[in-house]
């Protein structure tokens, strides 16, 4: 077993962290996801880097909304909307993570500019480096997604990052 409390190593606790460390690099190579709970707990040891991607449709901003507890019970920011993004594999490009972030997301989007980079925190999570750009929707199929005018933006139901650093990138390009 694994003693939580300690900063003291034993080498059976050093043993079980190697297998675990490569087991996740494992799943990272194959793409494959880690379960949720052993997903919001490698994130919280290091400080990781995420591309965010802001999409306009017709001068309105897609956002998506996160699930439910009921849903996830692992979810660190239950019903609360957000701009499309994904944190970066170990081994992965930004061109790949953008593909794979197409993919998870169900978005479609053409001319990928990049905007600013940022750094956040958004407790429970860890700290990330944002890459922080904006691209043309072409068409999405995410049912948890939908387009906002500038007045309708759920601000107040938002995760805090996207609300105060991320959002409010794009307000200007908005209707």
């Amino acid at each position: 077993m694994i003693n939580q409390d300690s900063a003291e190593w034993t080498d059976q606790e050093k043993l079980i962290a190697v297998s675990v460390l490569n087991k996740i690099v494992f799943c990272q190579l194959k793409r494959v996801l880690l379960p949720s709970v052993v997903y919001e707990a490698h994130l919280a040891g290091k400080k990781n880097v995420t591309t965010e991607l802001l999409l306009i449709k017709d001068g309105k901003l897609f956002l998506v909304k996160r699930p439910s507890r009921k849903e996830n019970p692992n979810e660190p920011y239950p019903d609360l909307w957000h701009s499309t993004g994904v944190t970066h594999l170990s081994t992965e490009l930004e061109s790949e993570a953008l593909k794979r972030l197409s993919e998870s997301e169900g978005v479609i989007f053409q001319g990928v500019r990049s905007l600013a980079y940022a750094e956040i925190h958004d407790p429970p999570r860890a700290k990330y480096l944002a890459h922080i750009m904006i691209a043309d929707l072409i068409k999405y199929s995410n049912p948890r997604g939908r387009l906002f005018s500038r007045e309708e933006i759920p601000w107040h139901d938002m995760i805090g990052s996207h609300r105060n650093v991320l959002v409010p990138q794009v307000v200007d390009f908005l209707k």
